[in-house]
C-alpha cells in the first residue's frame, strides 16, 4: 500500500473509527493491505488465520484507503474513512474485529498527536515489547530497525512503560498520553522516526487501548 509501514503493534487495544459511508465491497481483488511485499504477506497471513471469510470485506477498506490518497481528499479524512471501514466489516469476527484492527491500522495509519509529561528511564538490551504478539512484534521492531535502529531503547522504553502504566490501572487516557508524549520527545533525534513512526504508535494506542486495559494487560 502507498501508505507509511507503521506498525508498532501494541499491546493495546480501545475505541475507535469515525462513522462514515462504507465504500463497496470488491470480491477477488488483488490483495493490497500493507506497504510492501512482505507486509502484505504477512497481513494475508493473519486474515487468513483470523477471518478468511472476511478476506475481500478488509481488502476493499485497503483498496478504497489508496484512492482516497491517491484522489488527494486529505490524511486525516482517508484514515478515518479507513479506521471506521475496518471497525465495521470485521465485527462478524470478534478475533479478527481486535487482532487484524491492529495489524492493519498499524501498518497503514500515520497521524499526530501526543501530550507533555514526565519522560521515563530508557532500559538497555531489554526484550522488544511494542507489540500484541510476534507477529505484531517482529513487524514493529522491522519497522524500528527500517527508520531509527538507534532509537530502539528509546521507543522500546516508551512501550515497557506504557505496560507498566496499564498494569497499574493509572487510568488508559492517562497512560495513552505518556506514552505519546515518549514516543515524540524519544524519536527527535530522526525525522523519520519522529514524523511517522511516532504519531503513528500514538494513534495506535489511543484507537486499541481499551480492550488490553480492561484486560490488565
Amino acid at each position: 500500500m502507498k501508505s507509511q509501514i507503521l506498525f508498532t503493534l501494541v499491546i493495546f487495544v480501545s475505541t475507535g473509527a469515525l462513522g462514515t459511508t462504507l465504500p463497496s465491497i470488491i470480491r477477488n481483488a488483488k490483495w493490497e493491505c500493507g506497504a510492501d511485499d512482505i507486509s502484505k504477506f504477512l497481513a494475508e497471513l493473519q486474515v487468513k488465520g483470523s477471518c478468511p471469510e472476511l478476506r475481500d470485506d478488509i481488502n476493499s477498506c485497503c483498496l478504497n484507503h489508496d484512492k482516497c490518497y491517491d484522489d488527494k481528499k486529505g490524511q486525516e479524512y482517508c484514515d478515518d474513512i479507513f479506521c471506521n471501514c475496518m471497525e465495521v466489516r470485521t465485527r462478524p469476527s470478534k478475533e479478527c474485529n481486535t487482532k487484524s484492527q491492529i495489524l492493519f491500522t498499524l501498518v497503514i495509519f500515520v497521524t499526530t498527536g501526543a501530550l507533555g509529561t514526565t519522560l521515563p528511564p530508557i532500559i538497555r538490551n531489554a526484550n522488544w515489547e511494542c507489540g500484541a504478539d510476534d507477529v505484531s512484534k517482529y513487524l514493529a521492531e522491522l519497522q524500528v530497525k527500517g527508520s531509527c535502529p538507534e532509537l530502539r531503547d528509546e521507543i522500546n522504553s516508551c512501550c515497557l512503560n506504557h505496560d507498566k502504566c496499564y498494569a497499574d490501572r493509572k487510568g488508559q487516557k492517562y497512560c495513552d498520553d505518556i506514552f505519546c508524549n515518549c514516543m515524540e520527545v524519544r524519536t527527535r533525534s530522526s525525522k523519520e522516526c519522529h514524523d511517522k513512526t511516532s504519531p503513528a504508535f500514538c494513534k495506535v494506542v489511543q484507537i486499541f487501548g481499551h480492550t488490553s486495559y480492561e484486560q490488565g494487560k
